[in-house]
C-alpha cells in the first residue's frame, strides 16, 4: 500500500512538472519576438500608422538600437506582464484590460459597480470607489478567457493607452511624490525623477531578460504599457483608446462609445459620465501642486541628457509603446 501511494505521488509530481514545463514553453514562445527580422516586421506592420516621417524615424531608431539579434537595447515588446481584465457582467458584452495610470481605478470601479448591480443604488461613485474588491469575481487574466465569454459574438474589448512620457510623469507623481513619507514603493527615488527613470530602466531590463524578481511597484506603474494586455497575437482585437486627463471631452466621448457598443444601459452610461466629469480619484495626479515642479525637472539638462543618452533613453523603455499606440516619437536628439 505504501509503495502504491508513493508511486501515485511520484506520478502526480511528474505530471505537474510536465504541465508546468509546457506552460513555460508556451509563454516563452508567445511573448518573444524571436529575432531582428521579426522586430522589423512588427515595426513595418504597426509603424505605418505613425505616418511617413515618424515611421521613418521609428525605423532609424530600431536600426540604431538593435544592430543585431543579440544586441538590441530596446525593451522587447509583448512581454506577458500579469495581464488584468475586468468584465461588466451579463448581459453586457464588454471587457477592459487594466493598465496602471491609464484611468485604471475609474475603469475598475465602473465595471465593479456594473457587475455587482450597485451602480446608482449606493453612495459609491466611480471616482470614490477605489477598492478592487470585485477582482476575484469579475477579473480575468488571459485574453483567451475573454474570447471564451464572447463565444464568437460581437464583444467590446478595450484598453486605455497613454502618451508614454505623460504616463511616466503621472506614475512618478503617484509613486514618488515628495509628499510621500516612505520609500517602499518608490525604490528610494522619492522626489527624484532621474532616479525613478533609472530604476524603471533597470527593472525593465531585468524582467525582460527573465528575472521575475525584478517585478516591483515602480515597474508596474511606470514600465511599458504594451506588456500588460496579451497584445502580440491580439492587438487587432482591442479598441485602443488614447487617454489623457487633459482632454476630458475626448475621455467622455470615448467612454460613451465603448460603453454603448458594449451594451451598457443608457441610464448607467449617463450616470457614469456625470460622475467622471464631477470627480477625481485619490490616485489622480493632474491636480497636484508639485506637478509643475516635476515638469520643470523634465526640462532639466541632466534629465534631458538622461533621456537622450542611448543607454538611458526613455525610448529604450517605451519605444514600442510609441509605435504600437500611435504616439509621435520624441524629438530628442540621440
Amino acid at each position: 500500500m505504501g509503495k502504491e501511494s508513493n508511486f501515485s505521488l511520484y506520478s502526480l509530481y511528474c505530471l505537474l512538472f510536465i504541465l508546468t514545463a509546457a506552460r513555460i514553453k508556451e509563454v516563452l514562445n508567445y511573448e518573444f519576438l524571436r529575432n531582428e527580422e521579426e522586430l522589423h516586421s512588427a515595426l513595418q506592420k504597426y509603424g505605418t500608422r505613425l505616418g511617413g516621417e515618424m515611421a521613418h524615424r521609428a525605423n532609424s531608431i530600431l536600426r540604431r538600437f538593435c544592430s543585431s539579434n543579440s544586441n538590441c537595447e530596446l525593451m522587447a515588446p509583448f512581454k506577458v506582464y500579469y495581464p488584468e481584465y475586468t468584465i461588466a457582467g451579463w448581459p453586457r458584452r464588454i471587457s477592459s484590460c487594466i493598465i496602471p495610470k491609464n484611468m485604471s481605478t475609474v475603469i475598475s470601479a465602473i465595471f465593479c459597480l456594473l457587475f455587482t448591480g450597485e451602480m446608482g443604488r449606493t453612495d459609491k461613485t466611480v471616482t470614490s470607489f477605489v477598492e478592487r474588491s470585485c477582482s476575484p469575481r469579475n477579473g480575468l487574466h488571459r485574453y483567451s478567457q475573454v474570447e471564451k465569454l464572447a463565444h464568437g459574438y460581437p464583444w467590446m474589448n478595450f484598453a486605455m493607452v497613454r502618451d508614454p512620457a505623460e504616463r511616466f510623469l503621472s506614475g512618478f507623481m503617484y509613486m514618488c511624490s515628495s509628499a510621500k513619507m516612505v520609500n517602499e514603493t518608490c525604490e528610494g527615488c522619492i522626489g527624484d525623477l532621474k532616479c525613478a527613470l533609472r530604476r524603471t530602466l533597470e527593472h525593465s531590463q531585468k524582467f525582460a531578460s527573465g528575472d521575475l524578481s525584478a517585478d516591483s511597484n515602480l515597474l508596474w506603474h511606470l514600465g511599458p504599457q504594451n506588456w500588460h494586455c496579451d497584445l502580440q497575437h491580439n492587438i487587432d482585437k482591442f479598441e485602443l483608446i488614447q487617454y489623457s486627463p487633459n482632454d476630458p471631452d475626448k475621455v467622455a466621448a470615448d467612454l460613451r462609445y465603448v460603453l454603448t457598443v458594449g451594451g451598457v444601459e443608457p441610464w448607467h452610461i449617463e450616470l457614469i459620465l456625470s460622475q467622471v466629469s464631477n470627480g477625481t480619484t485619490c490616485h489622480a495626479t493632474t491636480h497636484l501642486a508639485e506637478k509643475s515642479v516635476y515638469m520643470k525637472q523634465m526640462e532639466d539638462p541632466e534629465v534631458k541628457e538622461l533621456l537622450t543618452k542611448r543607454m538611458h533613453s526613455i525610448l529604450q523603455v517605451f519605444f514600442w509603446d510609441y509605435v504600437l499606440f500611435n504616439y509621435p516619437l520624441p524629438k530628442w536628439e540621440f
